[in-house]
């Protein structure tokens, strides 16, 4: 892709066959220098980012962007101005909050938003007098129960530098131990999803629907 002031709009420039290349129109360039390649700044280029991919897609790059101090004012400056549909930038800006730890987390973000599920609380904490848990997504229902949902990425079982020189196992053994322990500060109902759950996306809203986290409808 090639930004382009004095162009006219958006138009294909060569297809060679496992990419396309495009020259896209941009009011106003504001660029940055990485390699000594003149390249368009975060704002902009997460702008592009969010048209052409889906928004489970784009929801990680925007929650990256925000952890590393990107501005989404600056994302927000960067469409206007624009003669393109920005439909897509406005919804993963709707959404983008930083709080997912990873793109794992911020893939399963997105398909709980886009199932129509309700958005839950990050990162909550929960501590007995020796250790603190934090899970990843957390609901609060108002008949009481709390649901968790926990992301595993396949690494904590075949990396050995995620899983600490412990066998797969012991992580198992150490993952039910926490799961006890959550239950017994409140926990109603954990849910552990992998990397194969939100890629299909259906086998994760059915975790979801079967956990009983409130559905509030598609928001599109």
């Amino acid at each position: 892709m090639i930004a382009d002031n004095r162009g006219r709009g958006d138009r294909v420039m060569a297809n060679q066959g496992s990419y396309t290349l495009r020259r896209v129109f941009v009011p106003t360039i504001r660029a940055s220098m990485i390699a000594g390649i003149p390249v368009t700044d975060a704002g902009r280029t997460l702008v592009e980012c969010a048209r052409r991919v889906s928004f489970i897609q784009a929801l990680p790059m925007f929650d990256s962007a925000i952890r590393k101090g990107i501005a989404m004012d600056d994302v927000r400056a960067a469409c206007r101005g624009s003669r393109s549909d920005l439909t897509s930038v406005l919804r993963v800006l709707q959404y983008a909050n930083g709080k997912c730890e990873n793109g794992g987390e911020s893939m399963v973000y997105g398909v709980i938003v886009s199932g129509g599920y309700a958005v839950p609380e990050f990162q909550v904490e929960f501590r007995t007098a020796d250790r603190a848990y934090r899970v990843d997504f957390l609901w609060r229902l108002h008949d009481g129960r709390i649901i968790v949902l926990e992301y595993d990425g396949m690494r904590k079982y075949s990396d050995p530098s995620m899983a600490g020189r412990r066998s797969v196992k012991q992580v198992v053994s150490d993952q039910l131990t926490r799961d006890q322990s959550l239950r017994s500060l409140g926990v109603t109902t954990i849910v552990h999803c992998d990397y194969d759950d939100v890629s299909a996306q259906k086998p994760l809203l059915r975790k979801l629907s079967d956990a009983g986290v409130p559905w509030i409808g598609r928001p599109w």
